[in-house]
């Protein structure tokens, strides 16, 4: 027992200006605390640890009872708070998840039972899994979980949920500050170390990945070194992240760069649901593997977002996946939402329909998603949110309907309650971002280069939805994209515009608006599972998303990847990049820095000779394009707006490739709703990812043909 750490402890909870009087007793040390304006004296036996309170006759087994008591920090009051705060939470349909912890598949809600702690050691937790996967979730009911088992058995600790709420972590003690006093808890910020080390908190924080950048932000990884340091050789403390963050190796060395923490690393990922799992959750019936159709598998996928829990919740609202069509995943979950809100309105207000409200809103949310960037915040005033709404909607409604839209502006459902009152929020970070990158494409459209480009750092979670935002207006992608390429090439700046400007370069030649890019740096950078052709010269990026992506029609030209990130689809050419790191994912995902091991997979992944031709016909490339962008979007629509499917559907092969492929039941068309006056067909391609396997039979059979 160290009784001098044991003071220490103590002396946390002194009122501000006081400090522990201490008079020996004997085989006892007696210690006298001001506490909430009360002099508190208690006797702490030197040889068992029993603390014996002499206010009032009450005895502690240990250090660690004494803390969780009313007069110290009150767990059980806060144990109860919680409760509290998750039955005033409107109950939603569960999705029950697994996660894959030391090499087992568990039930989410078994991990804190499965944690054996590393005695003498700081225990971490990673916990990762793609956006929309439910992390948040996670914690929360791991959170619930823990409150309740707490006021049974007095023993087991409740979680403090530490959420970024789009903050960073350089000041992590005003964040900690801010969430206990949100709960009303009887402890503060500085308690919460000493209370993990004791065992009785555990320090969940959520969105780890936010509040600590993988490229950057020094002092907030110090700031979390110094967190650990002050909880000890002790505690669990959980950070989710998404899983593309960083491997077990670069957190390490991250998080003890100088080598004296003394910490122990698991690694815990969030599994999607299985086809069949996110079937029956929508449909509310028990289906087996082997009857769900085909449209159903396909969208369903392994590794599909629908498969993502947030996603399947709103399609579940939405009436289903059917109702999916040309949109991505991530757009119809937008326009939905949109939609329902527009409604909403229409029926409130009579000098608004719903066709008039739809864009209002959208620039409302557009807005806000770029006030909340700004300020690197999570959450709205509902003050600020009135001013919004009366911009927005200004010239669209009469002056009752404009009072009525600004004293709604506060609870309109899109944006929900948040635990800080008078504050909304999206219902995701995922549709957050949407909204994002709408404004900064019609800003940059618009020929104005939005501030946050400069001060923020744009990640893999902003480009993955940024991807489809592009594909909803590629017309408008391509100006913005042109008159950013004309900044960036004047731009002697010293900020983050730079590698920001060239995330979303690469990003939009990936999607073919740009065939060329020079003189471009960026963090992370996504090639979102196209076909991209052209060239980069000159171009070192950090950590670029290859998957699914097919890169033998790229030349890289003194190109530098610090990370690559592919998969078993990811095809390769003559031609390559200079690459530090392969991180593969996929059903053995691994990170590969061995310069051999990289040479073997790229080579196993690069189309072979006897391939090269049939690879190289303009017919195949088609084909090869059109399968990739099935993957993303449901259907293709012909003769609709104009994005990159409708494109390839006006070219003058399509003919051939749908003739071919319906010849071998790969096809379907149907009619689409009217597009400006005119109808467009939805074309469906079944069974898209089989059409990338060169070694399949039957798509072997098709690309022959198609090459005759």
């Amino acid at each position: 027992m160290n009784i001098n750490q044991i003071i220490s402890d103590i002396k946390l909870f002194c009122d501000p200006f006081t400090d522990i009087v201490q008079q020996p007793v004997k085989g006892k040390k007696r210690l006298t605390i001001t506490r909430n304006g009360r002099d508190l004296t208690f006797d702490i036996d030197l040889s068992t640890g029993v603390v014996s309170g002499k206010n009032r006759s009450i005895e502690f087994k240990n250090i660690r009872s004494l803390l969780a008591s009313p007069d110290f920090a009150d767990i059980r009051r806060y144990a109860e708070t919680q409760q509290r705060s998750f039955k005033s939470i409107k109950e939603i349909s569960i999705l029950e998840s697994q996660i894959e912890y030391s090499k087992k598949t568990i039930a989410a809600g078994d991990l804190i039972s499965c944690i054996t702690p590393t005695e003498g050691k700081s225990n971490l937790i990673l916990l990762d899994g793609p956006a929309g996967i439910g992390k948040t979730f996670q914690i929360t009911e791991l959170a619930k979980a823990q409150s309740g088992k707490y006021l049974t058995d007095n023993i087991s600790p409740p979680i403090l949920h530490i959420s970024s709420s789009g903050r960073r972590l350089s000041n992590f003690k005003d964040v900690l500050a801010a969430t206990t006093q949100d709960m009303g808890a009887s402890f503060g910020g500085l308690q919460v170390p000493m209370l993990v080390r004791h065992g009785l908190l555990i320090a969940a924080i959520d969105g780890f990945d936010e509040l600590v950048d993988a490229d950057g932000y020094e002092d907030s990884w110090r700031a979390l070194k110094e967190f650990i340091e002050d909880v000890g050789a002790s505690g669990t403390i959980i950070l989710a992240a998404r899983d593309t963050f960083l491997d077990e190796q670069e957190f390490l060395q991250r998080i003890n760069s100088e080598g004296d923490l003394d910490v122990s690393l698991s690694l815990a990922h969030i599994k999607l649901a299985s086809p069949v799992t996110a079937f029956n959750y929508l449909t509310d019936t028990k289906t087996a593997e082997e009857d769900l159709d085909d449209l159903s598998k396909e969208i369903f996928s392994s590794s599909s977002y629908a498969l993502r829990p947030f996603f399947l919740r709103v399609l579940k609202e939405a009436g289903g996946w059917k109702k999916v069509q040309t949109e991505g995943l991530r757009a119809f979950l937008v326009k939905n939402l949109i939609d329902r809100e527009a409604k909403i309105l229409s029926r409130t207000l009579a000098s608004l329909n719903t066709e008039s409200a739809i864009p209002a809103l959208t620039s409302l949310f557009e807005e806000v998603a770029l006030e909340m960037a700004v300020r690197e915040n999570n959450l709205i005033e509902n003050e600020h949110l009135t001013f919004l709404a009366d911009y927005c909607f200004s010239g669209l409604l009469e002056e009752s309907d404009k009072r009525k839209i600004m004293h709604k502006a506060g609870s309109i459902s899109l944006l929900e309650l948040s635990n800080t009152k008078n504050k909304r929020q999206f219902p995701h970070t995922e549709v957050q971002f949407f909204f994002l990158g709408k404004s900064l494409i019609n800003q940059l459209a618009n020929r104005s280069v939005p501030n946050i480009l400069r001060r923020t750092i744009l990640g893999a979670e902003h480009l993955d939805v940024f991807a489809e935002v592009i594909a909803t207006n590629e017309p408008t992608a391509a100006k913005a994209m042109q008159f950013l390429q004309g900044v960036m090439d004047g731009d002697s700046s010293h900020d983050r515009l730079a590698t920001n400007g060239g995330a979303l370069i690469l990003l939009s030649f990936s999607s073919g608006l740009i065939e060329r890019v020079d003189y471009v740096t960026a963090n992370d950078a996504t090639f979102s599972g196209g076909s991209p052709i052209g060239t980069l010269h000159d171009v070192e990026v950090s950590r670029l998303d290859a998957c699914g992506c097919n890169l033998s029609k790229v030349s890289f030209e003194e190109v530098k990847i610090g990370v690559l990130v592919v998969d078993e689809f990811t095809k390769f050419g003559d031609n390559l990049p200079a690459i530090g790191a392969l991180e593969i994912r996929g059903d053995l995902p691994r990170v590969e820095r061995d310069p051999n091991n990289i040479t073997k997979f790229i080579e196993e992944h690069t189309t072979e000779a006897n391939h090269q031709d049939l690879i190289n016909h303009p017919m195949v490339q088609l084909l090869g394009k059109i399968a990739r962008r099935s993957i993303r979007y449901c259907y293709l629509r012909d003769g609709g707006d104009d994005d990159e499917g409708t494109y390839m559907l006006r070219d003058p092969r399509w003919t051939t490739v749908k003739r071919v492929l319906d010849s071998y039941k790969r096809v379907e068309i149907k009619k689409g709703k009217s597009m400006h006056g005119r109808p467009a067909a939805l074309v469906r391609i079944k069974k898209p990812v089989e059409l990338l396997d060169l070694y399949n039979e039957e798509t072997q059979l098709i690309m022959k043909e198609l090459a005759k």
